[in-house]
């Protein structure tokens, strides 16, 4: 039986100079992994932090619209009620649902608090219909593209009636 021993040192030489080749041949490319992955997670964090800022304007935009339908379906039509009373449904009043959401508008702030603020009301004499609209500038979508230079519009709409029996 022949045995070969190796000479560690060839075995040695031959090792490093294995890693060296394989070192070289991979030169750059964990640089350019970083950098990719830093492109794809700074684009997710503009994503969320949009995705972030539309979702919460149209939550405080929606309770401004409850609250400001509640306080117009309070409204009563005197007329409309000493005539034919109430049944089940208070009637409400367009112009004194008009008035009312105009105060709620400003006592509240909303014009200052949102860009581009605009509402409508709207009453058949029984339910009270209001809506609100604004506008959310997007910064971080502006740097991207001109699609949305001007934000996005968010509309919200809130029903209210005035109910006589529980």
């Amino acid at each position: 039986m022949i045995t070969h021993r190796a000479n560690p040192a060839v075995i040695a030489h031959r090792a490093h100079q294995a890693a060296r080749r394989s070192a070289a041949a991979d030169s750059g490319q964990i640089t350019l992994l970083v950098i990719g992955f830093t492109l794809v997670l700074a684009v997710l964090i503009a994503v969320v932090v949009t995705a972030s800022r539309v979702f919460l304007y149209q939550r405080a935009l929606s309770t401004a619209t409850d609250g400001a339908a509640i306080f117009a379906a309070n409204q009563l039509d005197e007329a409309a009620f000493y005539a034919g009373g109430a049944g089940e449904h208070l009637p409400i009043s367009a112009a004194g649902a008009r008035r009312a959401v105009a105060e709620y508008v400003t006592r509240s702030g909303l014009a200052e608090r949102f860009d581009g603020f605009g509402y409508a009301v709207g009453t058949d004499g029984r339910v009270v219909t209001v809506t609100f609209t604004a506008r959310v500038e997007l910064p971080l979508v502006g740097a991207v593209t001109d699609r949305y230079h001007n934000g996005v519009t968010v509309t919200t709409v809130a029903l209210a009636i005035a109910p006589t029996r529980r």
